[in-house]
């Protein structure tokens, strides 16, 4: 195909050619250069079809000032002197070019086909042009080899470049100056190029150091006499170990986060100077592994002493039947369980317990696998980790902790995925997973309702305890979760269709031990007289974790007088004020605090109490109205932890100490909360719990349903004051404490 200028690609630069001594030649671009001179590639003009070489262009010397540089060191001190000693260069550059030209048509090294002298006018100098076969450069070719290929092409490479030194070593020429930048490939595979540092061993005397610094065979660097042939086979071994190695010479990182600087490869160079063996490269083959590393062993005696050694056990390795890479990876996960202080159910997890897990991986396959990255469904401790590269048969153990929280569960079983992936050097994907389960506590999902109530009277009515038409009842309503999961989208509702009207829209969620406080407000009309309405129990329902309904109810029973009720009437009086003048309970069945619950409140808020600056007048104890506390040791199950004094605030915290009695509203603002703990090692059912004043008399029942309370566990629940006097607490039937309180009304 003839040569069309019109398809010519675009050249920058192109003015600042050299202009060639063939004029039938035009440089179409650059496509190397190095400290001797520039490599072109150049199209035949006019030719019958499109033929095209590779130029190389030596100028000798490259500038005017290497001129003034040689006069300095005492090289030469005239203009003639340059001349002579530049045609010394000259004939020396010529000798290695004839040298090339007498392995032209060898299919493994690169053909010269022809050459040219420019002898400069106007100052001392030559300019050498040597046209050879145009091949691409290695590291291009490499490119396109994809990752499984490449162990094969890198041992076919070794193999080519044994043969050419084969036919070098044979007429006694060591090359001594093998890197990949003088191997090139072509139709008849790799081939090996510049010969300008090759000595002639028919040369006498010692030889002189050349060659590339970083390739050079230990003997070549420490200015040995005995170089030989095995030189050449150390360097291609050098070449291949690279290669194969992600592009970095023994002893370097191959992290390629880690920037390599003069000083690492300084150290690297000085290990393989000091005969320390190379090391294997992760994820190639043993057998190819082991005739780079004999090629490169720090004595040449322990060399392959011919090239055509080296290609035998090349091509031997190349014969034997293709072992097709298995990219496998295995991950199995375990888990071990450490209680907490007060978690005493063995075989379970409970909140506040940690799972230590162990990640063991596994490379079963016979490849490296890299950038390996693990991902748990239910934690985020691998979000920030490193890839692994794991070696073929390696195995990896990782450990990290798991605090088992309340929606654990509350969701019941703790169940995670954890799952690993990578890839191979091929590029492919590799993933593995396993699953861990870890039961959890018995699931029990309860809720309580306790209520309060206070009764404001219409003027003119004058039935201090029972409801009237025209009155109005005030209720204070808590609902406590005393189960161990957490309970989502509780409501209220009451068969008085005008409290339903009241909660509609009302819904909150509660954690474990956690409280929801709401009041609000009631007229008494005549119906509600009528229909006993106002004896309708509170239900709290909500769902568990698991869907299950869970339900509750309370009692919010308020005494009311009629006329038609007569003697029934005054019966429910007389049972009602005794009740109220023991005291009316908030059960919160809390064990802790907590701020995280935000309480819902209906549109008019029920203040339970009016705090009040002022100090109360407490005697004799200072401003502590509580005078003692007495635990009774008459059960080892349960420890007595005490009570304080205080009152509810605007937002249903409790407050300690702090407020005056008003003689009118004592039982609706002055509270005592009571404490106590389960110090077995068994956990405790409580089937009641009741609070006297005074003696056994008079006392009022605090729980309706039976719970667990666990091992290490608190519970605690809050009463109104009846007044100063001693507060007995029992459980289940047993004294547990008592509390002598002392206050001064005012």
């Amino acid at each position: 195909m003839e040569y069309d200028p019109r398809k010519e690609p675009t050249v920058w630069g192109a003015s600042s050619f050299p202009e060639l001594p063939w004029k039938s030649w035009r440089i179409l671009q650059v496509i190397g250069s190095g400290n001797f001179g520039t490599v072109y590639e150049a199209v035949k003009v006019g030719g019958a079809f499109d033929e095209r070489s590779a130029i190389k262009h030596i100028p000798i010397p490259k500038s005017r000032g290497d001129i003034q540089e040689g006069m300095q060191q005492g090289l030469f001190s005239t203009d003639s002197g340059a001349r002579q000693y530049y045609a010394k260069t000259k004939e020396r550059i010529i000798n290695e070019i004839r040298l090339m030209q007498r392995f032209s048509g060898h299919s493994h090294v690169v053909n010269y086909h022809d050459y040219e002298i420019v002898e400069r006018q106007e100052q001392p100098g030559f300019d050498i042009f040597i046209r050879m076969e145009l091949l691409q450069p290695l590291p291009e070719y490499l490119r396109g080899v994809g990752a499984s290929d490449l162990q094969t092409t890198i041992l076919r490479l070794g193999m080519d470049v044994c043969d050419a030194l084969t036919a070098l070593h044979h007429n006694r020429i060591i090359h001594r100056d093998i890197k990949p930048a003088n191997i090139l490939h072509g139709d008849t595979g790799f081939k090996l190029a510049d010969f300008g540092v090759a000595r002639s061993l028919e040369a006498t005397g010692s030889m002189t150091v050349a060659g590339t610094l970083g390739y050079m065979s230990p003997e070549i660097y420490r200015h040995f006499d005995t170089v030989n042939h095995t030189s050449d086979l150390y360097t291609l071994g050098l070449v291949m170990y690279r290669l194969l190695n992600d592009n970095r010479m023994p002893f370097l990182p191959t992290n390629r986060d880690i920037v390599i600087d003069e000083n690492m490869q300084t150290e690297a160079m000085a290990r393989r100077m000091k005969g320390e063996p190379l090391p294997a490269i992760p994820g190639v083959s043993p057998a190819l592994m082991g005739i780079i590393i004999k090629a490169c062993s720090f004595e040449a005696k322990d060399r392959y002493q011919k090239a055509g050694e080296m290609f035998e056990a090349l091509e031997q390795l190349n014969r034997r039947p293709a072992v097709l890479p298995q990219a496998q990876l295995t991950v199995s996960k375990t888990g071990a369980l450490t209680k907490a202080a007060g978690n005493r159910e063995e075989a379970v997890a409970e909140a506040g317990d940690t799972i230590t897990y162990t990640v063991t991986l596994k490379n079963t396959g016979n490849v490296t696998i890299t950038d390996v990255l693990l991902a748990d469904s239910n934690h985020a401790a691998f979000q920030t980790m490193k890839a692994l590269v794991i070696q073929a048969g390696e195995t990896v153990e990782i450990g990290y902790p798991y605090l088992v929280m309340q929606d654990d569960i509350s969701k019941g079983d703790i169940q995670n995925r954890i799952t690993a992936t990578g890839k191979c050097l091929s590029g492919m994907a590799v993933t593995a997973t396993d699953e861990h389960t870890l039961r959890v506590t018995d699931v029990r999902p309860r809720l309580s309702v306790t209520c309060l109530y206070h009764l404001r009277k219409a003027e003119g009515n004058h039935q201090a305890q029972a409801a009237e038409k025209g009155d109005a009842v005030e209720y204070a309503v808590t609902v406590t979760n005393v189960g161990n999961i957490k309970v989502d989208q509780i409501r209220l509702s009451s068969k008085n269709q005008r409290m339903n009207t009241i909660f509609d829209g009302t819904s909150f969620n509660l954690m474990p031990k956690e409280k929801w406080i709401g009041s609000f407000q009631q007229d008494v009309e005549d119906e509600d007289i009528a229909s006993d309405a106002l004896s309708r129990p509170i239900t709290a329902s909500g769902l568990s974790g698991y869907g299950s309904q869970v339900t509750a109810n309370g009692d919010c029973a308020v005494p009311v007088y009629s006329n038609k009720h007569g003697l029934r009437l005054l019966l429910i009086i007389s049972i009602a004020a005794i009740l109220v003048g023991l005291s009316l309970i908030i059960l919160v069945g809390l064990t802790k605090e907590t701020s995280t619950q935000e309480s819902v409140h209906p549109t008019q808020p029920f203040e339970l109490v009016t705090p009040v600056t002022t100090p109360p007048e407490v005697s004799p104890s200072g401003n502590n109205p509580i005078l003692s506390q007495t635990p009774i040791p008459a059960t080892e199950t349960l420890r007595y932890d005490g009570a304080e004094f205080g009152y509810w605030n605007d937002n249903n915290v409790f407050i300690s100490g702090g407020t005056t009695v008003r003689e009118d509203e004592t039982v609706h603002q002055m509270l005592i909360r009571l404490s106590y703990t389960n110090i077995s090692a068994e956990t405790l059912k409580v089937d009641s719990i009741s609070v006297c004043y005074q003696d056994e008399n008079a006392c009022v029942a605090i729980s309706e349903e039976p719970w667990e309370l666990t091992p290490g566990s608190q519970d605690q629940f809050t009463i109104s004051v009846q007044g100063s006097g001693t507060y007995y607490l029992y459980v289940n039937g047993e004294l547990i404490g008592s509390t002598q309180l002392t206050i001064a009304s005012n």
